[in-house]
């Protein structure tokens, strides 16, 4: 499934909103068994895991209709160039402080 940028910024909301609900609770869950990293990359998996599949049950039951404009875009590149921009994206994010 290919995520246009507005899904990309819902879902980051998302795991957003996992870290500050109940005031901090998953951050105050927190217990140093891993890297802080380690930790918050394993909460925004399962956050955006669960809406993937939310959304996947939501399209194939007809309620949601597919995202039309990751459709177009997925179509309107090639798959050398989509591979090319994601390892960019990839190489910037893990360039990110940590």
């Amino acid at each position: 499934m290919r995520l246009s940028t507005d899904d990309v910024d819902d879902l980051c909301a998302e795991v957003f909103l996992a870290l500050l609900a109940d005031d901090f609770a998953a951050l105050r869950r927190f217990r140093a068994k891993c890297s802080l990293a380690t930790y918050l990359a394993v909460i925004a998996r399962r956050v955006v895991v669960r809406e993937m599949a939310r959304r996947r049950k939501a399209e194939a039951l007809g309620h949601v209709p597919a995202h039309q404009a990751a459709l177009d875009q997925a179509g309107s590149q090639p798959v050398h160039e989509r591979r090319i921009d994601d390892a960019d994206e990839v190489e910037a994010m893990l360039s990110w402080p940590r």
